[in-house]
């Protein structure tokens, strides 16, 4: 009779142990599981903050190209009249002259 109390004492003690790792297993799969999701509302809302500011970065793109395209428009209409008045002063060559030693040279 001893011996079955014993037994039962153990068997009781074996579920209360079982019972105890089965609640200790979910509890931590639980916490993982809550963890993945909190980790992955996190990484979305980057994404979305990233995607968005790439909208923005790529908007003003675009308005600093059409602002560049502009300037070269109005650029190319300055400097046509210029550079044809270049060419003009390319048209006179200077005249060489022979000069000897250095202070010759540098006088020109």
């Amino acid at each position: 009779e001893e011996m079955r109390a014993q037994t039962e004492k153990r068997e009781e003690e074996y579920t209360k142990v079982e019972r105890l790792a089965n609640e200790g297993v979910m509890r931590v799969r639980s916490e993982m599981t809550q963890t993945v999701v909190d980790s992955e509302e996190r990484y979305r809302g980057q994404i979305e903050k990233l995607e968005s500011d790439l909208r923005v970065e790529r908007d003003k793109r675009s308005q600093l190209e059409k602002q560049v395209e502009q300037l070269l428009e109005n650029a190319g209409m300055i400097v046509a009249p210029q550079a044809q008045e270049s060419v003009r002063r390319e048209a006179k060559p200077k005249k060489l002259r022979q000069a000897q030693g250095q202070a010759e040279i540098l006088a020109g």
